[in-house]
């Protein structure tokens, strides 16, 4: 088996809720190394569910998730962050008060002292605006610069999997084209990304594969272009929108 047709995360038959109300009915999926794997779906459909699940900070009452092989099923975040998983969680939690620096120090908290320099410079390559601010306080930038300051945290541990909820989420239309741009070109560094998306277009042509979900259950799924494609989809899921350009999304 050739490493982009490894099965980095697979997520199988998840079932998961808050207290006596179940969300999610069997939910799988599952995500390629070097892959970008989109979920869309209206909402209430358990997009962000199946994340917190998968990131351990739900646990499933049935069905397993392995990554890389391993069963992380129910495991601690931390646990997940140790094995090369970074989320990034809706609403781009940042601390205002605290520097860009002293933000990706807190995130580099799993790499040796050594490494972190290396890190710090990588991380910065790809976010020049970040590096230009090193010194200034998160909650004197813009929505999509904390985005971004969001995004580099995760990325400082270069994780092998990074996990998004809603990354446009409340972003100006500037800003939602630079957060997906980064989005590819994070994914072709080598690192797989799986995320939970509002923007059901941006997302299908800005990732190789899609699942949609509604009402806690899997209901499409397959290549972005496709599901693109699909008259269905479209007139369900993205408005009915024609001319979404399916040929632009990434090459499976």
């Amino acid at each position: 088996m050739t490493q982009a047709n490894h099965v980095l995360l697979r997520v199988g038959t998840i079932v998961a809720g808050y207290g006596l109300k179940e969300v999610l009915h069997g939910v799988s999926l599952h995500l390629r190394s070097r892959e970008i794997v989109a979920v869309i779906g209206p909402n209430g459909a358990g997009k962000s569910t199946v994340l917190k699940t998968v990131m351990g900070y739900l646990k499933p009452r049935s069905g397993e998730i392995l990554f890389d092989n391993r069963d992380i099923t129910g495991r601690e975040p931390h646990e997940l962050v140790w094995l090369g998983i970074s989320f990034v969680s809706q609403g781009r939690v940042i601390f205002p008060d605290m520097t860009v620096q002293e933000h990706l120090d807190m995130g580099a908290w799993t790499l040796p002292a050594r490494k972190r320099a290396e890190a710090y410079e990588k991380v910065y390559n790809l976010f020049p605006r970040l590096a230009e601010r090193k010194g200034q306080k998160a909650g004197t930038m813009s929505g999509g610069e904390r985005q971004m300051l969001s995004l580099a945290r995760a990325l400082v541990i270069e994780p092998r999997l990074l996990i998004l909820d809603e990354p446009s989420l409340g972003l100006s239309p500037k800003f939602v084209d630079q957060v997906f741009e980064k989005i590819v070109e994070i994914n072709q560094l080598g690192v797989s990304v799986l995320m939970v998306e509002q923007n059901a277009a941006r997302a299908l042509q800005s990732s190789h594969r899609g699942y949609v979900l509604e009402l806690g259950e899997n209901r499409f799924e397959g290549p972005s272009h496709a599901l693109l494609a699909d008259e269905q989809v479209r007139r369900l899921y993205l408005g009915g929108r024609r001319g979404l350009a399916p040929e632009g999304c990434l090459s499976p």
